[in-house]
């Protein structure tokens, strides 16, 4: 663990020296990003709905404490180099990201950078328009890309300035849905690849989901594939050989058997269901890499009338023979957050339950077996909504 963790450990309530105002984001971020730190710790987000709060996670000494970092409740996490990039994705607050210097004895603010440009903030006229974003990748050693889900195109952010400088157009892509719906950011080779969710229906959505290739030396689009499900959520990841690129696709969380985990050959562009949402039982709605070729789902059960979930479920499964091993957590709450592995460790976070009762993060060895009793806690009333690792 890092010189700063245990400082943090003893931190409670909001930090009166972070700046109200935005400024310009200090140059060593886009140096910093050409080598980013191995991860050495992890950072949660409790959320309630309504408010959101950031913890340290050591998995070493079994503990948790919140942070003078201010979050909202539904924000994700990412990293740049050294620094910490809070994903605020309130209405009202979803159009900016607050990063943080992770270097130091306290995570100090180094800028806020609006992940909507002026002209964009013009032409929405009186509804202006809502950012959202869900994720940020690195591409260069001085640019970022930005997947804004509300809007038809990436934003491409310079670190050096902490500006977005132009857009990468995907409405071309967006099919019957009213936008293309851009979800995950990954580096594959020379290329990014995103994620195109494409919700022609949000409720039940039919329409194939995409994955977009992009050349980050041009900012151009080189073409689309095709994935055999709708409604692609989460992280793209690479298989063992490097051969594959993964993704969960869920469909209609109405139903059970329209979604799976899906591999896209990178030389061809073909793609295959590894692994269906009917061998698990459930939605496929997320997973996370094991050593070998195994990996960690996260299933929900089909929604039923109302906004009731049947029961939810951490499941560990062989990809490569597509075989189920076993449960690792089952609760009758969704948890919008998916395990990390640090090390031999995982990370698995548990919702709780009514009123997200018990709620926290479970420390599991590689094969699901507890390395401490009970959960760390992330506040009263708090379930982890986003889990990530950090330098």
């Amino acid at each position: 663990m890092r010189a700063w963790l245990p400082a943090l450990l003893s931190l409670g309530g909001c930090d009166p020296a972070l700046p109200a105002q935005r400024a310009q984001c200090p140059g060593w971020l886009a140096t910093d990003a050409l080598r980013p730190p191995e991860p050495a710790r992890a950072l949660a987000v409790g959320s309630n709905y309504g408010d959101g709060a950031l913890f340290a996670l050591d998995a070493r000494l079994g503990r948790s404490e919140r942070l003078a970092v201010p979050v909202t409740g539904d924000a994700v996490l990412r990293t740049v180099g050294s620094a910490l990039v809070v994903l605020n994705r309130a209405q009202g607050a979803g159009d900016n990201l607050d990063f943080f210097d992770l270097r130091g004895a306290l995570p100090r603010r180094l800028c806020q950078v609006p992940v909507i440009t002026e002209e964009e903030r013009r032409a929405g006229g009186a509804s202006q328009p809502y950012g959202n974003a869900h994720d940020l990748l690195v591409v260069d050693g001085r640019r970022a890309y930005i997947a804004r889900w509300n809007l038809p195109s990436l934003a491409v952010l310079d670190l050096g300035t902490g500006a977005i400088v132009r857009t990468v157009d995907l409405s071309p892509w967006r099919g019957r849905a009213r936008l293309p719906n851009p979800d995950a950011l990954a580096l594959v080779g020379d290329e990014v690849w995103v994620t195109l969710e494409r919700l022609d229906d949000p409720a039940h959505p039919t329409q194939p989901g995409l994955i977009v290739r992009v050349d980050p030396r041009t900012d151009t689009v080189m073409g689309a594939l095709t994935l055999p499900h709708a409604n692609p959520l989460g992280p793209l990841w690479l298989s063992p050989d490097g051969r594959e690129v993964r993704v969960a696709t869920l469909g209609d969380y109405a139903r059970a058997d329209d979604g799976g985990v899906v591999a896209v050959e990178r030389a061809t562009g073909r793609a295959r269901t590894l692994l269906s949402e009917g061998a698990v039982g459930g939605n496929i709605d997320g997973f996370v890499p094991l050593p070998g070729d195994r990996a960690l789902l996260r299933v929900s059960g089909a929604r039923r009338a109302g906004s009731a979930l049947e029961r939810n479920r951490v499941v560990a499964v062989d990809l490569g023979r597509a075989v189920v091993e076993g449960v690792w957590l089952s609760s009758d709450t969704w948890s919008p957050a998916l395990p990390v592995v640090l090390g031999d460790t995982v990370l698995l976070p548990d919702p709780g339950g009514e009123d997200f009762e018990g709620a926290g993060v479970r420390l599991r060895d590689l094969q699901g077996r507890p390395l401490r009793e009970g959960v760390l806690p992330l506040g009263a009333g708090m379930r982890p909504y986003d889990l990530r690792l950090a330098p």
